[in-house]
């Protein structure tokens, strides 16, 4: 069935492939094969009958009308649909000068067939044959776009929602809700916003993704003329510094823009285009006068870049405040003096700290000991980690150590006085491990690690099992794992040359001798593969493994192999990079 002139369809091979065939063949539509006004189909309702539909075809089919005769044999039951008088001048273009004509041909109708005719399926067997040609129309009807500010938020949903942000004890749960508020244009409350702002504020590592979500909070409070408090702006400076991994000036800057209210959306980190335009001097934050953490959120993003400048920078921003350095902000310093290898500046620091009456705390003991450590002075690392060991196990100044000795040296040579109270935690454990891991003092190391998993955790926050009464005790991390590892591929010892340290260690592992082999690897790895399989470990930290295993076992393939098999089977495939470049090493026929 054709309906309409067929001619100047060759002229357009393109367009008819893309547009189905009906559409192409309307009389109206498409002339000389050229669309001939832009056609929006309404959701109008027309009359789906006709008076005299016989009539209608009859006069499209008088003389100087282009319709050819194939126009008189359709006879369908949607022929009433067809334009009654579709006049068409000279030039092939269709008379736009009857409006209620012209309105009527781009009415759509509401009668299924009626579309199906529309968009060219008349019949299940025009639907079959249109297949059969490798030619299928796929036109649907247009659905109008609901703009959001029409869409109302049902009342049982709105008071769904908003009792969620009011009772949800996790991050994820209230920023939904807050998601889907926003979405309906509701009004929330402002003592709902700054829970939700305390919940983001407690996530950690703070990403780039954390930024935006308080970013995004904060925007809200503003524009519902809530009063944006001091630790609500402070965070937000912390965060706009923290977003990667490695601090760099730039995350400075952004940190310093939001402190000089410059706007809370620094270039390139803002949430949305709409949101970066509407940052202006004083957006968000009105008559707050910095405190002393504000600055020492400044000092900590400085030292976590390494950068003098920034330190230095920072540090004259508290100097001209007038307000007093507090116990954070000499940790802070004494962080980057640690990082910079500084050992003069740490004791000098730790002077101050005791002038100023202030304690040090386990974070500050810590900080000490990574500085000693990086700096390759051992002996005062484990003098250190020998006086807080002394705190959960009492030793007797008998042996090879001192307990009394090693008090004095650290108070009078380091200028550290640790008192009876400090136990080391899991930081504590965690670094130790790695420093002498990674230096080659395997004794010592394991040492450490035996003394992490058979302590109580005592740490703040941590809860006993209500079942025994036995403490939980701390568990072995990835961390450590990976110390360790990372010792065994620096120091692994080939099976035809090995040198033998006996030690205390020696009866905890099946081995009688301790040292940098195989057996003590095997060891190690079966304690790795006994933990849980989420967090799922790193790239690196696998590759350090197999690059143990391929120097301790002198580069044996088959029990490559096997290790690989077993991690495989632990922690799934899919791993790229160089560990792809070694599984296809691996598993080379022929080596």
């Amino acid at each position: 069935m054709l309906i309409g002139s067929t001619l100047g369809l060759r002229s357009l091979p393109a367009l008819s492939s893309q547009i189905p065939c009906r559409l192409l063949r309307h009389p109206v539509l498409f002339v000389r094969g050229r669309l001939t006004a832009p056609v929006r189909l309404p959701r109008s309702r027309i009359s789906s009958t006709s008076p005299h539909p016989q009539n209608v075809l009859e006069e499209r089919n008088g003389p100087g009308n282009r319709l050819t005769s194939t126009t008189n044999s359709y006879k369908g039951p949607n022929a009433h649909l067809l334009p009654s008088h579709p006049t068409v001048s000279a030039n092939g273009t269709p008379d736009l000068n009857h409006p209620p004509l012209f309105s009527r041909m781009l009415a759509l109708p509401t009668n299924k067939n009626s579309v199906d005719h529309l968009v060219g399926l008349d019949s299940l067997s025009d639907t079959q044959d249109h297949q059969q040609h490798g030619r299928v129309s796929r036109i649907q009807r247009p659905h109008r776009a609901l703009d959001p500010a029409e869409r109302k938020c049902p009342a049982q949903k709105r008071r769904t929602l908003l009792w969620v942000m009011l009772t949800a004890k996790s991050p994820e749960r209230a920023w939904a809700a807050y998601q889907e508020l926003l979405s309906y244009r509701v009004a929330i409350s402002h003592h709902l916003l700054h829970k939700l702002v305390r919940l983001l504020a407690s996530i950690k590592p703070r990403t780039c993704t954390v930024h935006l979500q308080l970013l995004s909070v904060l925007k809200t409070l503003q524009k519902n003329r809530g009063q944006l408090r001091l630790w609500e702006w402070n965070t937000l400076i912390d965060s706009a510094g923290k977003q990667w991994h490695k601090t760099r000036l730039e995350d400075y800057e952004n940190s310093l823009d939001i402190f000089n209210k410059k706007g809370v959306l620094p270039a390139g980190n803002a949430a949305s285009a709409d949101e970066a335009l509407n940052a202006d001097a004083d957006s968000c934050v009105k008559q707050q006068e910095p405190d002393i953490w504000t600055y020492n959120i400044l000092l900590s993003i400085a030292s976590r870049s390494n950068l003098p400048l920034t330190v230095r920078h920072a540090s004259s921003l508290l100097l001209v405040s007038g307000l007093p350095p507090d116990r954070y902000t000499h940790l802070c310093l004494l962080r980057y003096f640690a990082a910079r290898k500084d050992l003069r500046s740490v004791r000098s620091t730790l002077r101050k700290m005791k002038q100023q009456r202030l304690e040090v705390g386990l974070d500050g003991i810590n900080a000490c000991l990574w500085a000693y450590a990086q700096n390759g002075r051992f002996d005062v690392a484990l003098r250190v980690y020998r006086v807080l060991r002394s705190n959960v196990k009492p030793t007797p100044n008998l042996g090879e150590y001192n307990i009394d000795e090693d008090s004095r040296y650290i108070r009078d040579i380091v200028g550290l006085d640790i008192l009876d109270g400090f136990e080391p935690d899991e930081i504590t454990y965690t670094m130790m491990i790695q420093t002498l891991a990674y230096h080659g003092d395997l004794r010592n190391a394991l040492g450490v690690f035996v003394d992490m998993l058979s302590t109580p955790n005592r740490e703040a926050g941590v809860r006993t099992d209500d079942t025994t009464v036995d403490p939980v005790y701390y568990k072995p991390s990835i961390a450590a794992f990976r110390g360790l590892f990372l010792g065994f591929a620096r120091h692994g010892q080939n099976p035809e040359h090995r040198t033998v340290e006996a030690g205390p260690i020696a009866a905890l592992f099946p081995c009688s001798q301790v040292t940098w082999d195989q057996d003590t690897l095997e060891t190690v790895f079966v304690a790795f593969l006994q933990l849980p399989s989420l967090p799922k470990p790193t790239d690196r930290l696998l590759y350090w493994i197999l690059v143990a295993i391929d120097k301790t076992s002198g580069h044996d393939a088959a029990k490559l192999r096997e290790v690989w098999i077993k991690l495989e089977a632990k922690y799934g495939d899919g791993w790229s990079g160089r560990l792809e470049e070694m599984r296809r090493s691996i598993f080379t026929p022929g080596d």
